[in-house]
């Protein structure tokens, strides 16, 4: 499991495109619900966790969503965090 996050303030046109960008993530890959243990974040602070295989690396899923987020927009860095859900995990 990986985990996307809004970063920064959250004013609307931030909140606006962190949306745009985890819509843009997910039709990519599958977007897990709190049902299955994702986190959904919350109306101003947008997140979503996407599903990987168990033979899938944490780094590799990190690699795979931030190519999938450099197609999308290469400012997103300012945007949104990515990071692995373990404690001192990847960023």
């Amino acid at each position: 499991m990986l985990h996307v996050e809004a970063n920064g303030l959250p004013l609307p046109s931030r909140v606006r495109r962190q949306r745009a960008l985890l819509a843009g993530v997910a039709r990519d890959y599958r977007p897990l619900g709190p049902d299955a243990g994702g986190w959904i974040g919350t109306r101003l602070r947008p997140a979503q966790s996407f599903a990987f295989s168990v033979r899938t690396t944490p780094e590799d899923a990190v690699t795979r969503i931030v190519a999938a987020l450099d197609e999308l927009d290469t400012a997103w860095r300012k945007y949104l965090k990515v990071w692995d859900g373990f404690p001192h995990g990847l960023d």
